[in-house]
């Protein structure tokens, strides 16, 4: 009887035993996998974009001004190479011009310059910064501008031309100016458009507007849009 007690407890003790450890385990890897999402996200993050606005001028029937105006929001120091966006190709390119300025949290600029103008497979990226102490309050204020010349170009140019599609863009905005027989061969699937003038060429205009830009993801006056696109037609 006493052999039957101690051998029911000992077996009671070792199934406690086991079930704690068994809990302890699934505690563990529970906490692991939830530090490893913890850092992605924290990785993924790091930096979004608050503005990307770009904007296509027609100097001729062939030929274009492209300009940007991108602000983006940084928590690390080091943001060279976390954005490029693409070029259409053409005969002749000229970066006119690739500008950089940087502010911490209180608004002191930390860093102004001229950054990289090379463009390489058909994108331009934002690198060449250097100089930036890792030491400064945070987040970081980046507004990065751009304004390329293109002569003859000789392929279609597709908006959004950011390379970096799960970057999350809080507004998004594409404006061109061009004569109307350009403006009416443009295609999208964006449902709104705003008309513009531009008083210095006497060009007409239009503007596409989109917000919670992400994944090819985007959102116009509360609709959801999938695959957001404009396509201009600039082939020679």
């Amino acid at each position: 009887m006493a052999l039957n007690y101690l051998t029911s407890k000992n077996s009671n003790e070792y199934t406690k035993g086991a079930s704690n450890l068994w809990m302890s385990l699934l505690l563990f890897f529970g906490l692991l996998f939830l530090s490893f999402s913890t850092i992605s996200q924290t990785v993924t993050s790091a930096v979004s974009i608050n503005r990307f606005v770009t904007e296509v001028e027609f100097i001729n029937e062939h030929s274009i001004l492209l300009t940007t105006n991108i602000m983006l929001i940084s928590t690390q120091s080091n943001v060279n190479d976390v954005l490029s966006f693409r070029i259409p190709k053409g005969e002749e390119l000229r970066v006119r011009k690739s500008k950089l300025r940087v502010t911490d949290s209180k608004g002191n600029v930390i860093w102004k310059g001229s950054v990289n103008k090379k463009i390489e497979n058909g994108s331009i990226a934002l690198s060449g910064i250097k100089g930036i102490k890792p030491a400064v309050s945070f987040p970081l204020t980046v507004e990065w501008e751009t304004s390329i010349l293109i002569y003859a170009v000789n392929e279609e140019f597709t908006w959004p031309s950011i390379n970096e599609k799960e970057m999350p863009i809080r507004y998004l905005g594409f404006r061109v100016f061009a004569d109307d027989n350009i403006l009416k061969t443009i295609q999208t699937n964006i449902p709104e458009s705003s008309p513009l003038m531009d008083q210095s060429t006497g060009l007409r205009g239009l503007v596409w507007e989109l917000y919670g830009y992400e994944n090819n993801k985007a959102v116009q006056n509360a609709q959801p849009i999938e695959n957001p696109f404009v396509k201009i037609n600039i082939e020679n």
